[in-house]
């Protein structure tokens, strides 16, 4: 059987032909007849240019060769898969960092990251936080001409598209499951055991939790139109799941009513905190209502659902400080402080997280539930108005400043025109002899 190149010695390009050339061999290749391609950014030989002196450039797969080009992302899958990584369906080779679980990972928590690239020879990053593994990947096959990429794009894309109607589905089929489900459950008793380990049972009531026949908590998991899409369920000892398959990102629940929250003055902020329970003691603590985004991952989206419902408000995401992890062998990222002071970048908010003891260590303090827990509501309260009263004494200064800094335009605005309606002074005009 004939190699590629000894194909290419008795034929002549019959369409525009894709080259890998090495810098360095770009001169030779030049006057055997390839050219540049601007735009895509690679060589190739033009329809009807000789193949036989641009044999050693053309790739295994190119179309000469009638094969399909090795997939790459299959290979980078493998690679991430040994890395740990748990990924759904092709990773995305888009150049963007992407935080993923990986083996051993709780529910929410995101202990991977990969990047990778299509473009030129397909390569890529990989990070396992909970292994310690940090290491680059290149793929093993031959370098992609433009067109193999904008091909295996347009089958992403295709793929994309079929997984997100099919999501789609599945997501309302849950959500109808579920809507009919808490129909039929009572209201949660205010001692659940649950509650009442929390120190929430105090409160005489559940929190608008329901509960099903096997003793759990139920929460509702809406949207902004009050649509149930999911629903966590946490068990008497303290166990938590979410339904499987169900829409969570974007959705939430408020703690103290959605009512009470567009009650609010404007000037007041919106509390964003991740946890069912921390978010009950954060409302028991302050008789303010408080969303929960019920997981870190879930809390920018929450966030910017709340930012455009109330633009003119503060958000204040009251997160959790896993300051632990990374204290542990191999380290783990504090992703309850990262998750949470990305979520209040990315409105213009504030996080605010409680604050514990340097003796005061340990996932048994890590959020206001644990503060409630071992110091009670008057020290939840108190860290939580501090924080707040730091936010509006931070957003009333750059208030301030942004409207001196008008008043300052403004003026300097007037003076411009009073200096143009006087006219030019002696010695401006043009032609004036003195």
């Amino acid at each position: 059987m004939e190699t590629p190149k000894q194909e290419a010695q008795q034929q002549t390009a019959q369409e525009k032909t894709w080259l890998n050339v090495p810098y360095r061999e770009k001169n030779e290749a030049k006057k055997h007849g390839a050219r540049w391609d601007r735009e895509a950014k690679s060589w190739y030989a033009p329809e009807g240019t000789n193949l036989a002196p641009l044999a050693k450039w053309l790739p295994e797969n190119n179309a000469i060769r009638q094969e399909p080009p090795q997939d790459p992302r299959a290979e980078f899958a493998e690679a991430l898969k040994d890395a740990g990584l748990k990924i759904d369906g092709m990773p995305q080779m888009d150049g963007k960092l992407h935080r993923v679980p990986v083996e051993g990972d709780e529910k929410g928590r995101t202990s991977g990251a990969y990047k990778g690239y299509l473009d030129g020879h397909p390569a890529g990053f990989i990070q396992n936080f909970k292994s310690g593994l940090k290491t680059n990947w290149k793929a093993t096959g031959q370098r992609l001409n433009p067109a193999e990429i904008a091909k295996l794009e347009r089958e992403a894309e295709a793929k994309r598209q079929a997984r997100e109607r099919e999501r789609e589905a599945t997501y309302n089929a849950k959500s109808e499951a579920i809507t009919q489900e808490l129909a039929t459950l009572p209201d949660a008793p205010a001692d659940h055991p649950y509650l009442k380990n929390k120190g929430l049972d105090a409160a005489g009531h559940a929190f608008g939790a329901k509960q099903d026949d096997q003793g759990n908590l139920v929460i509702p998991i809406e949207d902004k139109d009050g649509k149930v899409w999911s629903a966590q369920r946490i068990g008497p000892n303290g166990f938590k799941g979410y339904e499987k398959d169900a829409k969570v990102a974007g959705c939430y629940q408020v703690v103290g009513g959605k009512s009470a929250l567009e009650a609010q003055d404007e000037h007041e902020p919106v509390l964003i905190s991740t946890g069912f329970g921390t978010s009950a003691s954060i409302h028991m603590a302050t008789g303010r209502p408080v969303v929960v985004a019920f997981q870190d991952n879930n809390l920018e989206d929450v966030a910017k659902e709340f930012k455009q419902q109330y633009p003119e408000r503060t958000i204040a995401i009251l997160g959790d400080d896993d300051r632990h992890l990374p204290e542990r062998t191999p380290p783990l990222p504090n992703s309850g402080r990262e998750k949470a002071t990305a979520a209040a970048k990315a409105v213009g908010g504030r996080a605010l997280f409680p604050q514990f003891t340097a003796q005061e260590k340990g996932r048994e303090f890590t959020d206001f539930s644990d503060l409630h827990r071992t110091r009670g509501l008057a020290a939840v309260q108190r860290q939580v108005e501090q924080g707040l009263a730091q936010a509006r004494g931070k957003v009333n200064a750059q208030n301030q400043r942004e409207q001196a800094l008008e008043k300052a335009q403004e003026r300097g605005k007037e003076h411009d025109d009073q200096k143009r309606s006087r006219g030019p002074a002696r010695g401006e005009a043009r032609g004036l002899s003195l």
